[in-house]
């Protein structure tokens, strides 16, 4: 378990990770924040993800970070 929310960037760079070694798929991109005024967003935490994905997520994860 993470002691903070799971960011944009930790997101995408574990996703990116799952599909080059064919783990399951991950089929959700996560939103993160609205962005406005143009500032950067990656260290916003994920939302809107389903709970499979978030499970499969936490997999990769964990193979991820050894």
């Amino acid at each position: 378990m993470g002691k903070y929310e799971v960011t944009f960037d930790a997101w995408e760079r574990v996703k990116t990770w799952a599909e080059v070694n064919s783990y399951y798929t991950i089929n959700s991109t996560g939103v993160m924040g609205n962005g406005s005024g143009g500032n950067d967003t990656s260290n916003e935490p994920v939302t809107t993800i389903t709970w499979r994905d978030a499970i499969v997520w936490c997999n990769a994860a964990s193979e991820y970070d050894g």
